[in-house]
């Protein structure tokens, strides 16, 4: 029976992509969406997508917490940042838009590190959006 579970756990994804491991979640106040996979493999490359809401202005500044930063490496953005720069407790990334246009972004990473990760993306200043995944070895 604990083999038929096992079994039944990892086809709906709980060891690798599949519908207990594709995850969303949003920032408080809804003006950023995280699409995610909460299980993954060491050293495997592995997709976010950040869909940002129209902000005012013609840049979206997406903010990424250092707690997120030590356990992967960036490898792609698309499309790619206007700049980036430091900030407290992370690394913010600011492209260009078009007034009232939400912002969608695919970061290619790679994980780095083992166990429980948390982490954090959000929109500038405003409260983000809490990740969790866990890395398998």
């Amino acid at each position: 029976a604990f083999l038929w579970l096992i079994a039944v756990l990892a086809l709906l994804g709980l060891f690798s992509n599949g519908l207990l491991s594709s995850a969303t979640v949003e920032s408080p106040a809804g003006d950023l969406r995280v699409t995610y996979e909460r299980f993954q493999h060491h050293g495997a490359s592995a997709e976010i997508k950040l869909e940002a809401a129209p902000q005012s202005g013609r840049q979206t500044a997406i903010r990424i917490s250092a707690q997120m930063l030590d356990a992967l490496t960036i490898e792609a953005i698309t499309p790619r940042p206007q700049a980036e720069r430091g900030v407290a407790g992370g690394v913010e990334f600011v492209f260009a838009v078009g007034p009232g246009e939400p912002l969608t972004v695919y970061m290619n990473v790679r994980l780095n590190k083992v166990g429980f990760l948390a982490g954090e993306i959000g929109i500038g200043e405003s409260r983000p959006a809490r990740l969790s995944q866990f890395i398998y070895p």
